[in-house]
This record gives structure tokens, sequence and C-alpha cells, in this order.
């Protein structure tokens, strides 16, 4: 996974980017995209925003940053395995997933259309969402190696 995605993430970022970390904190695996958000906070070459489940209410945020490059962190299902990744552009979204979180696809297109920016989400595979569950070995796994990639782009771009 880490070669391949982040050759990937790295042909379609470009310029100023967002990585928008959505999720519920309380739902053990659903806090996947938040606390990678939170995780790259502090990057200088990326801006890391913590939406968690309005991500919605963060397009003002978005806005002022000008970014050239929005990306979605998102735990969704896509009947894959706990902790596997899938990387998506808004079409390709709104094809496969129209039942999953309406609002995310959505979300999408408004910010491809309105900021003007190239709009991806990068999807993980939930193994748990209950309540007060702790993140999945998995899905922790995953996380750490995104923060990795993440970072690496981040010193690549320098």
């Amino acid at each position: 996974m880490s070669e391949t995605l982040a050759k990937e993430l790295q042909q379609y970022i470009s310029g100023r980017t967002v990585v928008l970390g959505i999720g519920n904190p309380l739902r053990g695996d659903d806090a996947v995209g938040t606390m990678l958000a939170e995780r790259l906070s502090k990057e200088k070459n990326f801006t890391g925003v913590a939406t968690e489940e309005m991500p919605e209410n963060f397009t003002g945020v978005v806005r002022d940053k000008n970014p050239q490059t929005i990306i979605l962190v998102d735990a969704i299902d896509f009947s894959g395995e706990p902790g596997d990744v899938v990387l998506m552009e808004t079409v390709e979204f709104e094809n496969r997933f129209s039942s999953h979180r309406p609002s995310l696809g959505l979300l999408m297109h408004y910010l491809s259309t309105e900021i003007k920016a190239k709009v991806l989400l990068l999807g993980i595979q939930p193994k748990r969402t209950d309540y007060h569950s702790p993140l999945s070995n998995e899905v922790k796994e995953t996380l750490l190696k995104l923060e990795k990639i993440f970072k690496g782009l981040s010193k690549t771009r320098t």
C-alpha cells in the first residue's frame, strides 16, 4: 500500500493542500480521518483540519486556505479488508457510494466547483464503529502508514 499510495497521492497533489479529517472520535475506526488530520496539522505543506462529523461546517476554513488540492479522509465501507485504503475523485465516489453519507458526495462536488480545487476522498475500510470502541489494530496500522506517507510527501515538497 505505502509505495503505490504515495505515488498516487503525489500525482494528484499540487500546491497548497488541505486534509479534511472526517469521523466521530467516539466510534472506533470512524475516528481515523479526524486523527490523521490532527497529526498533519503541524506539517508545513499540508493543512490538517479535523472536522469530526460536520465537514460542511468547515468550508469557510478551507476556502480561506485557498488550496489547489483537498483530500477528505474518512472511514467508509467499500467491502474491503479492515484497514484497506481507496483513493477516489468526486465522480468515482458519486458513482460507487451514492447511499453512503450523501452529504459527502455533495461536499466533494461543492468544494471542487466553488473553490476550484482538486478534491479526493481517501477512504479507509473500518473494522468496528461501535460507540466507545477503540481503534482496531488494522486501522491503527493504516493510520500510522498514512501519517508516514503524508509526512514524506511534505518533505519532498519543500
